[in-house]
């Protein structure tokens, strides 16, 4: 789960840092809809397994626009190795499908979108008007 909750505040940063418009907007998708479903998936763990969760992993945020699709590659490639879990509660398969629908429709959306990223020389602050544009292909 911990995972999970990085992910919607990975994907804002990434909003933020990003200003070529059709990026902005996905990631935008991307962190507004994860939360009401990773809560109830959270919830729906706590109730089969009869568990609450005792803690929360800390995960390290990154800021360089460069790294989106590296990053969804990397968390897509995690959910599916989340085989474990959902093979010991079926009653989280539809609702891990959803999560896992949204990721593959962001890089999927990510991927397809021809241009580049525009973002700013100073590690996400803006500065005048120079911007350096990079390809996150």
């Amino acid at each position: 789960i911990s995972v999970l909750l990085h992910s919607i505040t990975q994907g804002h940063i990434y909003h933020i840092v990003t200003y070529g418009h059709p990026y902005h907007k996905i990631l935008k998708d991307f962190y507004e809809k994860m939360p009401d479903l990773i809560d109830i998936f959270s919830e729906t763990f706590q109730k089969v397994s009869k568990s609450f969760l005792k803690g929360i992993q800390n995960y390290k945020f990154d800021t360089d626009p460069k790294n989106i699709l590296k990053y969804f590659k990397k968390f897509l490639k995690t959910l599916k190795n989340s085989g474990k879990v959902l093979n010991k509660y079926p009653q989280l398969l539809e609702i891990f499908a959803d999560i896992y629908e949204l990721t593959t429709t962001t890089m999927y959306r990510l991927i397809r979108i021809k241009g580049t990223v525009d973002v700013s020389l100073n590690n996400g602050a803006r500065k005048s008007n120079r911007r350096k544009y990079i390809s996150i292909n």
